[in-house]
């Protein structure tokens, strides 16, 4: 030690550098400097994986509307729509592992098993970035939605105030479950489904309330709605609608007919009739529109205007086994508007109070707008769009329906002016 301290100028060096700290912060940002920058790393990679999440969310969620929305097009085509969307937005059910899944009825959730409800499941492989030191396997990027059917109206009642402007009771069957039926009356029973009567549609609306027993069988009820208006309101029928000579249907069995007017108008039984397409006045004076006992029927194109030049309105009347199959025009403005999708209009300017009834079976189809804006509409017998067709409307101041009815809405191709009465909506 006396040696040592003998020499204090070899002491001072090594003691301050022993104490010095001036370095330490390089020193420990050296060593941390590779964890923050894995933990950054990690966070960007995080933040991609919640991009791409949301974006397949996104996907779900309007390939869900869209194809709640084409719902009622065919039993394939909300499928078609559904993964349309999807592939549109990125994700192309097949390609890069991404799977594509739509379901009506949903197969799982609150809405599992029930019609109306459209459900899209996407899901996706993503590859880890850095965090494949900790999860070497794929992550599965999935979306979910379950859409609710708006749906179109099918029937339309106008009336304001009268009770039971739509009415189905008794024993009757009315299977439309594609469409919403629709009473613009306030009353406290606007819409009435009583009796035995069984009613299958996607949704029944009402300006006023609903009373119905448990036969009435839909996705959702809407008492207190807004009035939806009639698309047709405009409509009238041309004051030189009988100018000129009245045509005729001749007695031979097969004829083809051309538009005008008719004084009355009877297809005989087993007689054949095809229409040329055009506009067809019905002068009640003269008659009924009569489709007898294995009569057949067939035009496209056309459109039958209930009118008359007195104050009788003709009747419609279908046998059972006769087969009709009339189609409206996609265009025109023959009623001073534009008329396109319009099957039967009657005049509501003819006599004081209007009836209209519509009796069927299933080889009875008009395809169109059944329009009779100030009549009481009655549908007897066994159906009035029958099986097998897309698009039939019905407006009318009251509707009843008695016996059985089946009724679908997809119009797109018809021509028909939209009765948006119930929106598509997200319900998970």
């Amino acid at each position: 030690m006396k040696a040592i301290s003998r020499f204090p100028a070899l002491l001072g060096p090594s003691r301050a550098f022993a104490s010095d700290r001036s370095g330490s912060m390089i020193v420990l940002f050296a060593l941390a400097a590779p964890i923050a920058l894995g933990l950054a790393a990690l966070g960007t990679e995080g933040g991609a994986l919640y991009e791409k999440k949301a974006a397949v969310q996104a996907a779900a969620d309007q390939a869900a509307v869209s194809a709640a929305n084409s719902f009622n097009s065919s039993n394939t085509a909300y499928t078609i729509e559904g993964k349309a969307v999807a592939a549109q937005m990125g994700f192309v059910d097949g390609e890069g592992g991404v799977t594509v899944t739509v379901n009506s009825p949903p197969a799982s959730g609150p809405s599992a098993g029930k019609a109306g409800y459209v459900e899209v499941i996407i899901s996706l492989p993503q590859p880890p970035m850095l965090s494949r030191l900790f999860h070497p396997a794929n992550y599965t990027i999935g979306g979910r939605a379950v859409a609710q059917y708006g749906g179109p109206a099918c029937v339309l009642a106008l009336d304001p105030t009268v009770k039971s402007a739509l009415l189905a009771n008794g024993s009757t069957i009315v299977n439309m479950p594609k469409c919403n039926i629709v009473s613009d009356s306030n009353a406290s029973d606007s819409l009435t489904v009583g009796g035995s009567a069984s009613v299958t549609v996607n949704a029944a609306i009402a300006v006023g309330g609903i009373n119905a027993t448990s036969g009435l069988v839909d996705n959702y009820n809407l008492a207190g709605a807004a009035t939806v208006p009639n698309p047709y309101a405009g409509l009238s029928v041309p004051a030189t609608w009988d100018s000129g000579s009245a045509q005729t249907i001749p007695s031979t069995p097969t004829a083809t007919l051309s538009p005008g007017w008719y004084s009355g108008f009877t297809v005989n039984s087993s007689q054949r009739v095809t229409l040329k397409p055009g506009v067809y006045y019905i002068d009640g004076a003269g008659g009924d529109l009569k489709i007898n006992a294995g009569a057949v029927a067939t035009g496209t194109g056309v459109t039958f205007v209930l009118t008359s030049s007195s104050s009788k309105v003709p009747a419609v009347s279908i046998n059972g086994s006769a087969t009709v199959n009339i189609t409206a025009p996609t265009s025109g403005s023959a009623l001073g508007i534009d008329s396109a999708g319009v099957v039967i209009f009657q005049d509501p300017n003819v006599g004081s109070k209007q009836s209209l009834n519509i009796n069927g079976n299933s080889n009875t189809y008009f395809g169109g707008a059944i329009v009779a804006p100030a009549a009481a509409i009655g549908f007897e017998g066994t159906g009035v769009s029958g099986t097998g067709h897309n698009c039939t409307q019905i407006i009318g101041d009251t509707v009843t329906f008695i016996g059985n009815s089946s009724v679908s809405s997809d119009c797109s191709s018809q021509g028909t002016a939209a009765m948006n009465a119930g929106k598509t909506v997200l319900s998970e």
